[in-house]
């Protein structure tokens, strides 16, 4: 979830290099309508959100019956956020502007921890997706 067009476009090559899927949603609420309907394995959100933070979408996630691993993006990502975003059970936080080889580690981690949580069906190669808001 971010507001920054040029996020959206960078992850949305990336995504598409690797062919991975990106959804993109306007609002916490239209992301949780998605993920009800099409469970995702990893959430991509940026740490300050219009209509509040990571914290919101981190309780909003908790209480899907498949929880996606939750990525924190920030501009100024230090060891207080990591550490805060782990404590909580976020997944891990990437810092702005984005690093190619970064995200695809940090994705790749998150994608394959599903595999611990997620049924292997779910998670199968294929499914590779991801979901990031335009709040």
């Amino acid at each position: 979830m971010s507001a920054i067009e040029e996020d959206h476009r960078f992850l949305g090559r990336v995504f598409s290099q690797q062919g991975w899927m990106l959804h993109k949603t306007r609002s916490l609420e239209s992301a949780m309508d998605l993920l009800l309907c099409d469970p995702v394995p990893v959430v991509i959100t940026e740490r300050d959100l219009p209509l509040g933070n990571w914290k919101g979408v981190l309780a909003a996630i908790q209480q899907l019956p498949q929880v996606p691993m939750l990525i924190v993006t920030a501009r100024l990502a230090d060891e207080y956020l990591w550490a805060e975003v782990l404590n909580l059970g976020g997944y891990d936080v990437l810092s702005q502007p984005f690093q190619v080889t970064e995200l695809l580690w940090v994705f790749g981690n998150a994608w394959r921890m599903c595999e611990d949580t997620w049924t292997r069906e779910r998670c199968s190669p294929v499914n590779n997706e991801a979901l990031i808001s335009e709040v």
